[in-house]
């Protein structure tokens, strides 16, 4: 008595369904006549198969306990456990075995029994052996493809959750548009990052989430020339957080049309989402914290930390520019250089704070004095501004004296 196959060991390594370790179908033999039941099993030995016999239903239920098996056949009549008995038993521990049953009871009541209990076919004693193989063959070819079909269908329902669970799991915006720019799905890290709901925005067009200064520029990557899945449209928009229309974040977008050659289904039924076939395929990674930082590390560069006014790296650059801009237009340029007189006078009697609140207070002065224009200042030094200016160097030094 061999021992009891586990489930996995049962599992096919691919899509085409084998039988146990071997290849041979394991087959169970239940009769309560000795030479009928040594006669139908040396009958099945001889086609390969794997045969265990039972003489009796009792045996037979003993034997289920230890071993599996892909097809029984059962005499129908046996007066321990009959045949019906040893079905039921089947159908609670062994579900997936296929059950044929080989009797003389001929009845209609007796075969549409068995048959409604899941007997998959039925012979009548005395049978033809090359009927009876024909039929086992039959049944045991059709429990394969049926065994088969099943394993894939469990193996594409993982395929597709393992897909789901990447998708939304991953720490950007996966989405797809259809040829007119509405979405047809995303996923649902926009709900983290922008508030959205993924059922919310598919059939809504993109640019109802694009900031109304992007709109345009958004609109204009995916139309451009030249785009493909070798060569994606990569650009940088800022995106409408929900409820706001002024809170905005910087994503980073990554997209591409969907080549029909590449991604057959969009020319189907299964292709479409939310009824719409999709045609572009992107990805929007979040870059918020990184425009940030570079904005804060540009404001350190040009700008004093104490004061948070413009410093000299930052003057100078301005200087330079409006030198270069004087010269090609052929006006003057003014630079001024302000001394706070008594600055340390309120540094050390009011404190620091005063005096960084008077360096910023005089440096507002200057710039209200100043024209519109292109003027820049820059504090030099705790208590000294610079000014520079093209042109108007007279109206501007009359403006300044009158205040």
């Amino acid at each position: 008595m061999t021992k009891k196959r586990r489930a996995t060991d049962m599992k096919p390594a691919s899509t085409e369904w084998t039988y146990g370790d071997d290849g041979k179908a394991h087959i169970l033999v239940v009769d309560d006549d000795p030479r009928l039941l040594s006669g139908l099993a040396s009958l099945l030995r001889s086609k390969g198969y794997e045969v265990t016999e039972a003489e009796g239903g009792r045996m037979a239920c003993r034997i289920l306990e230890t071993e599996s098996f892909d097809l029984a056949m059962l005499d129908l009549r046996m007066p321990d456990v009959d045949g019906f008995g040893v079905m039921e038993r089947l159908s609670s521990e062994q579900p997936e075995c296929g059950v044929i049953v080989v009797s003389g009871e001929s009845s209609f009541s007796a075969v549409s029994r068995a048959l409604r209990r899941g007997a998959l076919d039925y012979i009548r004693k005395p049978f033809d052996p090359e009927e009876l193989l024909a039929t086992v063959d039959g049944v045991l070819g059709k429990r394969s493809l049926l065994r088969a079909h099943e394993h894939i269908r469990m193996r594409l329902e993982k395929s597709e959750e393992l897909h789901r669970y990447i998708v939304n799991s991953s720490p950007d915006i996966v989405f797809m548009l259809d040829g007119d720019g509405h979405f047809c799905f995303v996923n649902s890290k926009i709900e983290s990052l922008l508030g959205y709901q993924p059922a919310e925005l598919c059939g809504r067009h993109f640019r109802h989430i694009l900031d109304d200064r992007d709109i345009a520029r958004g609109t204009y990557a995916l139309k451009g020339p030249n785009i493909s899945a070798d060569n994606p449209r990569t650009l940088e928009v800022r995106l409408k957080t929900r409820g706001s229309r002024k809170a905005t974040r910087h994503f980073e977008i990554t997209a591409f049309p969907i080549d029909p050659e590449t991604w057959p289904h969009t020319n189907h039924d299964d292709g479409k989402y939310n009824g719409r076939e999709a045609r572009y395929y992107g990805t929007a990674r979040d870059v918020t914290e990184r425009k940030e930082a570079e904005a804060f590390i540009n404001f350190q560069a040009y700008h004093d930390l104490l004061t948070r006014l413009p410093n000299r790296a930052l003057f100078k650059d301005r200087l330079d520019l409006a030198i270069t801009h004087a010269r090609r237009s052929e006006q003057k340029l003014a630079v001024m250089f302000l001394d706070l007189d008594r600055f340390k006078v309120i540094n050390d009697t009011l404190g620091h704070a005063w005096a960084i609140a008077c360096c910023r207070l005089s440096h507002s002065d200057w710039n209200g004095v100043c024209a519109k224009g292109t003027p820049c200042h820059a504090s030099v030094a705790m208590n000294s501004l610079c000014c520079c200016r093209r042109s108007t160097v007279t109206r501007t030094h009359d403006r300044f004296q009158r205040s």
